[in-house]
């Protein structure tokens, strides 16, 4: 999400951008946003729309539910991605505030204006992804002229990492070529 608003907002500055398991802005015309998400997510977000009191309640009630992952997101956190876990984990050293601050940041108005993406960007989704419904990055590659949307199937939200290097390389291959 923030590769995508850096491009759009700094042209000249962003040369490509790679967006993995990305969601739509929330008013995203045309997308039922919620869609295919993992419930316990879609509480959390909707919460984050009504705001920080709503959205540290819902954090503070809820409990983690592996099954917004899938199978092949919970072997990658066992296997080639342990360390995200280990990274993502120690984001809550401090509490929920850093979370709070990401939800509030993905349902909030982007303030740009996606159609003026010209670097090349890839758009990497897993058409499993229960957080972030792939939906969502369908709509964004139809609004990002730029964009190239990478769907790798089976892969879910974690999962689709496994893809990130061949992202990459392609590219790094658009920016070359541009």
């Amino acid at each position: 999400v923030l590769a995508l608003a850096a491009a759009a907002a700094l042209p000249g500055r962003v040369l490509g951008a790679l967006c993995g398991a990305a969601l739509a802005p929330i008013r995203a015309e045309g997308l039922d946003w919620f869609a295919g998400m993992h419930a316990g997510g879609e509480r959390e977000l909707r919460a984050a729309v009504a705001g920080r009191e709503a959205l540290e309640q819902e954090l503070a009630a809820s409990e983690f539910d592996p099954a917004k992952f899938t199978d092949g997101d919970l072997r990658a956190l066992e296997t080639d991605w342990a360390w995200l876990d280990g990274v993502a984990s120690h984001g809550f050293d401090a509490g929920i505030g850093g979370m709070v601050d990401d939800d509030l940041a993905l349902v909030a108005d982007w303030g740009v204006d996606l159609a003026a993406v010209r670097t090349p960007v890839i758009l990497l989704h897993g058409d499993a992804d229960r957080i972030a419904p792939v939906a969502h990055a369908r709509w964004l590659a139809d609004r990002v002229p730029s964009a190239q949307l990478v769907i790798r199937p089976d892969d879910g939200h974690i999962s689709v990492l496994h893809g990130a290097a061949d992202a990459l390389t392609r590219l790094r291959e658009r920016i070359a070529a541009a």
